[in-house]
């Protein structure tokens, strides 16, 4: 199966469906804001605050690129996610 991958603004469900989807098709779930918590252990303010919203960006993007090469799976990507290529 190949990846689905959810974008959209911020707050408009995609860890909620994602979740909903990904339980449906017995699949794992990745939350890109989730691992990037994890992975930086900060959240994202405090990513923000100590090394500002570029820095959070390239943070996003590669976390996007290790993901991404995962199959099968669902992912919600945040909100500026899109704004890479």
């Amino acid at each position: 199966m190949r990846n689905i991958v959810l974008s959209g603004m911020r707050g408009s469900g995609k860890t909620r469906i994602g979740l909903e989807i990904a339980k449906f098709l017995k699949c794992d779930f990745v939350d890109l804001d989730d691992y990037i918590v994890t992975q930086a252990k900060m959240t994202i303010p405090e990513i923000v605050k100590n090394s500002g919203w570029p820095a959070f960006r390239q943070l996003e993007k590669e976390a996007c690129e290790v993901v991404s090469e995962k199959q099968g799976i669902v992912i919600s990507t945040g909100g500026g996610t899109v704004l890479y290529q």
